[in-house]
């Protein structure tokens, strides 16, 4: 586990998926989780030969 990520503190219940995806906080949560991934996610490629 890298980090844990409340979106409940920006996204209230209930959710649609709609205006979650189309807000500009769920592409920064998005850069902000793949940024934490990103590293491990190229190492494996890497070793994998991709």
């Amino acid at each position: 586990m890298k980090e844990v990520v409340d979106v409940s503190e920006v996204f209230a219940r209930p959710r649609h998926v709609e205006q979650v995806k189309s807000s500009a906080e769920y592409g920064d949560l998005f850069g902000r989780i793949w940024g934490c991934l990103r590293e491990e996610v190229m190492a494996h490629d890497r070793e994998m030969g991709k």
